[in-house]
């Protein structure tokens, strides 16, 4: 919610916020977002898919405990837990970009 307007009322403030809207409905409904822009966006939005969205953080972020737990000595003796794990970091699930963590 953005702020605005603020009163003061015999030393007490008084504040009206905005309607609550999301980052994307804030660039949507403003005047300075190209056109060019607002369509790339109503694409991109058209296609998320929030269930998947949750599925892929929540994999990612198992990744992420498993190399923290690996890095902190807390790994089981397995061959697995030797080898190299990848963690994959991307806006979209199609263009993903290998950020390797070596487990040592």
């Amino acid at each position: 919610m953005r702020l605005e307007s603020k009163e003061r009322h015999r030393g007490h403030i008084s504040r009206k916020y905005q309607k609550a809207k999301t980052p994307y409905r804030w660039l949507m409904d403003s005047d300075k977002t190209a056109d060019d822009v607002k369509q790339k966006l109503e694409r991109i939005y058209a296609k998320l898919n929030p269930a998947e969205l949750k599925r892929t953080i929540d994999l990612k972020l198992r990744k992420l405990a498993k190399a923290y737990q690996a890095k902190q000595g807390y790994r089981e003796e397995n061959e697995k837990e030797n080898q190299l794990l990848k963690v994959t970091f991307s806006v979209y699930p199609t263009t993903p970009v290998k950020c390797p963590v070596l487990i040592t």
